[in-house]
């Protein structure tokens, strides 16, 4: 059954929700091709756009059971095959551009082009604004200083402008701002397997959790009509009102969750920092082995991380720029702290066990 879900997205989430509606149950769209476990609701905040999937307090799922079920005619046409198919036919030379920039990034891109020009109403339901630091201001980005993230971001965000200007020649064609939001939600919103590559609609509502406590995977299955993508419980979930949630990564630091898909997650046990020493980068972790370091090496570690705390320190979370903006509780706001505060903790570890 799909109707309580149908329902929630409707009257529970706004405008994403009533084009998301639009979307998966348009009647022309073919018959069943979208399935909802007659057990969960959408739920959603229309100020900053975020919508999750919940059980309804009167339902239980068990272990196994199909949380969502979308068939083939539903995905196919937003996925990478058909993006890059289409951009062949109609569009060879953007094609020859964009795979000079880097091998596959024609895929990327073609799922852009795809997705602002074929695909009005799936992309109607997705959020207006992202808070990924491609679609970041300068200012936010300099509030990153310090952090392992800081030069990896201004890295991408250059790549992207220079890869925009090789594949469309300006601003005119299609603005900068609206092309890093599109391919922004390409890499924060498509499954991608190893075979796979697709926006996955109503399943792409889930949310991220530790591969410890979420109790949903997506997997792709053989169907009648082709492969079909079904979001299946891992567990029995009997509580009412739990959130229905996947790992986006088992091994992601909040550096790299920052940079996909914007936020960050509290006491990431694959955090790390790096620095910059004369024997080249060195990586530390909680999960540092010390035991081989010597007294020499000691030394200049402590040194490098004395000078990165000092980095760190200097962009106070008591500005006026963030200041202005404290009581919005906007996720660009937390992923900063929270990352800023997971390298010191680091700090904090590794210079207490290399003291000892």
């Amino acid at each position: 059954m799909s109707s309580n879900f149908k329902r929630s997205l409707v009257n529970e989430c706004g405008r994403r929700g009533e084009r998301l509606s639009e979307f998966l149950f348009h009647e022309g769209r073919g018959k069943d091709l979208f399935r909802a476990h007659e057990s969960v609701v959408a739920r959603g905040c229309e100020n900053d756009e975020s919508i999750g999937v919940f059980t309804t307090d009167d339902g239980s799922i068990k272990k196994n059971d199909y949380i969502f079920n979308l068939k083939r005619g539903l995905y196919e046409p937003l996925s990478s095959a058909i993006s890059l198919s289409n951009a062949i036919a109609k569009a060879p030379d953007f094609v020859r551009r964009a795979k000079e920039i880097a091998p596959g990034f024609e895929t990327h891109t073609s799922m852009v082009l795809n997705f602002l020009l074929e695909s009005p109403q799936y992309r109607s339901s997705c959020p207006l604004k992202l808070s990924v630091p491609l679609c970041w201001t300068g200012d936010q980005v300099a509030l990153l200083m310090g952090t392992c993230a800081f030069d990896r971001v201004k890295t991408r965000r250059t790549f992207m402008k220079n890869a925009h200007h090789a594949i469309f020649g300006g601003e005119n064609a299609l603005p900068f701002e609206l092309y890093a939001w599109a391919i922004s939600q390409v890499l924060s919103r498509a499954l991608k397997t190893d075979t796979f590559y697709s926006f996955i609609p109503g399943v792409d509502l889930l949310n991220h959790n530790h591969h410890t406590k979420a109790n949903c995977e997506i997997r792709l299955v053989q169907g009648v009509e082709g492969v079909e993508v079904v979001a299946v419980a891992t567990r029995d979930i009997l509580n009412q009102n739990e959130e229905i949630t996947i790992s986006y990564g088992n091994e992601l630091s909040n550096d790299e969750f920052l940079r996909k898909y914007g936020f960050c997650v509290e006491n990431n046990e694959n955090d790390y920092i790096d620095l910059l020493s004369p024997t080249g980068k060195v990586s530390l972790s909680k999960k540092t082995d010390f035991a081989d370091f010597t007294k020499e090496h000691i030394k200049r570690v402590l040194e490098k991380l004395a000078e990165k705390r000092q980095i760190l320190n200097e962009v106070s979370f008591h500005n006026t720029f963030l200041s202005e903006k404290e009581e919005s509780n906007s996720q660009w706001i937390n992923a900063i702290k929270i990352l800023r505060k997971g390298e010191i903790e680091i700090i904090d570890f590794v210079e207490n066990a290399l003291h000892l």
